[in-house]
């Protein structure tokens, strides 16, 4: 992972739209200077997110951005709640990599 971003924020969850049921919400990352440089849309049914898409501009890319803002979801949901659905080779490797951090810190807990 390269350097983090500078002054990286992360917007509350921002509900776009809901029917029958389901929420629809995005949550977007923001550098220092208020540039947009990534978001994750996801979907929200009997209060489990279920992760839409997840895009992180190319200059903040392997730059811990995505993994801030899944750990941003989980900390209102709750990890094991995310459901990934499909995902990229790129998809993959994040959720591998915090699945592993996530077990790692319940041993800790136990």
């Amino acid at each position: 992972m390269g350097k983090p971003i500078k002054g990286l924020t992360l917007s509350p969850e921002e509900v776009t739209d809901s029917h029958r049921g389901e929420m629809f919400a995005n949550i977007v990352a923001r550098d220092g200077r208020g540039r947009g440089v990534g978001y994750v849309e996801y979907s929200i049914f009997q209060g489990a997110p279920h992760l839409e898409f997840i895009e992180v501009a190319k200059r903040a890319r392997r730059k811990g951005v995505a993994r801030q803002l899944i750990q941003k979801l989980a900390g209102e949901y709750g990890y094991d709640k995310i459901d990934w659905g499909m995902s990229l080779p790129e998809g993959s490797e994040l959720k591998k990599a915090l699945d592993k951090e996530h077990a790692e810190l319940e041993r800790i807990d136990e």
